[in-house]
Formats: C-alpha cells, structure tokens, sequence
C-alpha cells in the first residue's frame, strides 16, 4: 500500500532535550540550530524536526478544531496535530497537492499557518477549495482568543501509526508558530542522505549535535526499520500461514498417494481380471484416478463449507480481501486438487503397468 512518504533514505534522530542548556523561551531557535548543523553536513540533502513521525511509534498528539464554513461548522473535529520545521515534507519526499509547503517565512511574527493532509480536506471541506480555508483551535488558553490557522497546502496522506487504519485527518503548524504551555523537550530530527544507508550517517550526525550542545541525549533508527517493525505482525502471521498451510498441502498430497497405492494394491487382482478381460491402461489410469479426485472433491466441499463459517473471524488478520474472497475460495480448491493429481499419478502408473498373468497367478 502507499505509504505517502519515502522511507528508504532517512533517519530518524530521537532527542531529549532535558538535559540541554537552552532557556525554555528559545527552544525554537535551538531546534533550528541543530538543524542547520545537520544540514551542513557531506551527504545530508534535507533535515527537519517535528514532534512526530510517520509510523510513529509514540503518541500522537490529537486536538480539536472547528472548521468554519465546514462539513459541520458548529463541531470540533478530532484531528492530529503535528509541529514541523521548514524542509520537513521534502524530508520525508511527500506530494504537495495543492498550494505550498512549510518554509522559512512561516516565522513567530508571520501569519499563523497550517498544512493539511487529503484526509483531511476530503472529510470536512468537501467540494471546497482547501487552500485558503480557516481551521480554529476549539480549546484556546484561558482568556486567549482561539487563533485562527490559514490553510496554504494540501499534501499526501502519510501512514501515522497503523498500516492498517485509514488515513486520519492531519494538520502540520510550523513549530516556530505553536505556543506551548510548557517546554517542549522530546523532538524527532529527520534527515534525509543524499545516496546509499542512512544509518551511514549516523556518526557524523552524532557529533554534529554534540557540537551544538553536549547535554542531549539522542536515539537513532533508520526510517525503513520503523516501516518494518510496524509491519512485523502482519509478517508473522504470514509467516505462520504460509509454514502450516504449505505443511497441510504436503500431508495431504502424503496422505492421497498413500492412500492410492494401498487401494491399487489390494485391488491388483480386480485389476489383473480387468486388463485380462480387455481393460485398456487408460481405463485402469481412470480407474485409479477416479476414486482419488472423487475423495478430494468430498474433503473440498466439506473444507469450503467449514471456511465460509469460520474465515469471519479472521477478518482482523486480514488486508485488502474479505473473509470470504471469491479468488482465494477458487484458487486453494484448485491447488489441492491438482496436488491430488499428481499425488495419484505414480501409484495409477504402475496399477496401469500390472501384468494381468502374474496377478492371477497371485491368486
């Protein structure tokens, strides 16, 4: 599925800025110069800092807006609310929609702005043009106004947290702009290379920072790693599905060519009587055969019929198909019975290959 952002090429920077000789007024211009010394770096492209990061693996900050002239004007809406630097979507490589990005005349003194995610523009401004729209905060400081937030962009929806869950309304304020009622002190840096791991990178990210201020405290994983770990579940599963049904597919092809040769041989006098009465190989092949599939055929029918009944509570495991999908309800049928084939294949080869002379000198 699209994820909405690109995640091979960044990493992702964990701070903790508890520590940090910075008066709590001026952090902004402390993330911005952690920044800058990133980006000054051989093979560093981009670099931005945000509270969040897609597929995040913390909390989310979640806060409600009323968006005038909206879906519903009158109601706050639950959306998240993510705090970036200028560079942050070219970071990540995400498609502006329409509008313009965050960038470096987002200042404290500017107009405060936001930039909105699809999801966002298609649930509360449908048939509207998003860009230019005004979104207010519906819970402002006490005895503050609520500010209001221009709209200048519309970019892709990114995956937050769940592969699964579809796309969440999301708002990105420069974070220049947001007052915090307290210090902020955990950040993600993202930085982007240039070509190749960029996990290469972390060593000269490492004493870039370290430069600015030896107190931080700092964390790094790669971005692709984050994806991976976030689809770990799902591989697991898949993993395990995959093992046990390749599995049963083996014991039941084991178990049909067991069973076809202990038929074929008990019945090599019927057999031998058949041929010596004018039976053609390719009536004992059918002879053989048929018993087989028609076995198969009543296993299918009874394994479909349990399947439509249990698959519903499967539905949490899985992605883009139905429990009851028509294509996987054909396909697996259709494997086993040509596993059946040629699981019977050798033993009705050598039932057709029975000289009838030496199977009634048996008897």
């Amino acid at each position: 599925m699209p994820l909405g952002f690109e995640s091979e090429r960044v990493l992702v920077v964990d701070i903790n800025t508890s520590r940090a000789a910075v008066d709590s007024t001026n952090r902004t211009r402390f993330f911005e110069s952690l920044t800058d010394a990133v980006r000054a770096l051989p093979g560093v492209t981009h670099a931005a800092v945000s509270l969040n990061t897609p597929v995040n693996r913390g909390p989310t900050a979640i806060s409600d807006f009323i968006v005038p002239g909206g879906s519903e004007p009158a109601t706050p809406r639950r959306v998240i609310m993510n705090l970036v630097t200028p560079g942050w979507f070219e970071t990540y490589g995400m498609t502006l929609r329409a509008g313009r990005i965050i960038d470096q005349r987002d200042t404290s003194g500017a107009q405060t702005v936001v930039v909105a995610n699809e999801a966002f523009a298609r649930r509360f401004l449908p048939g509207r043009e998003a860009v230019g729209a005004i979104v207010l905060d519906a819970h402002p400081r006490p005895g503050l106004p609520a500010t209001p937030l221009t709209i200048i962009g519309v970019v892709d929806n990114a995956v937050d947290q769940s592969l699964r869950a579809d796309a969440f309304p999301t708002l990105y304020q420069p974070l220049s702009q947001f007052r915090f009622p307290f210090p902020i002190i955990e950040v993600s840096l993202s930085v982007r290379a240039g070509s190749g791991s960029p996990a290469l990178l972390a060593r000269s990210v490492s004493t870039a920072l370290t430069s600015v201020d030896r107190n931080l405290a700092f964390g790094f994983h790669p971005l692709a790693e984050q994806v991976n770990a976030a689809r770990q579940q799902e591989r697991l599963v898949a993993w395990l599905s995959g093992f046990f049904g390749a599995l049963a597919l083996l014991l039941a092809g084991i178990g049909l060519h067991g069973v076809t040769s202990y038929t074929v041989e008990r019945r090599r006098i019927e057999i031998g009587i058949r041929m010596a009465l004018g039976a053609q190989r390719q009536d004992v092949v059918t002879l053989a055969v048929r018993q087989t599939i028609v076995m198969t055929i009543c296993g299918v029918a009874a394994g479909l019929a349990a399947a439509a009944l249990l698959t519903r509570y499967l539905h949490t495991l899985l992605f883009g198909i139905t429990p009851l999908d028509p294509v996987t309800f054909v396909a697996a049928p259709a494997v086993l019975l040509a596993v059946a084939l040629v699981a019977c294949c050798l033993p009705a080869y050598r039932a057709s290959s029975i000289d009838p002379t030496d199977a009634l000198r048996c008897e």
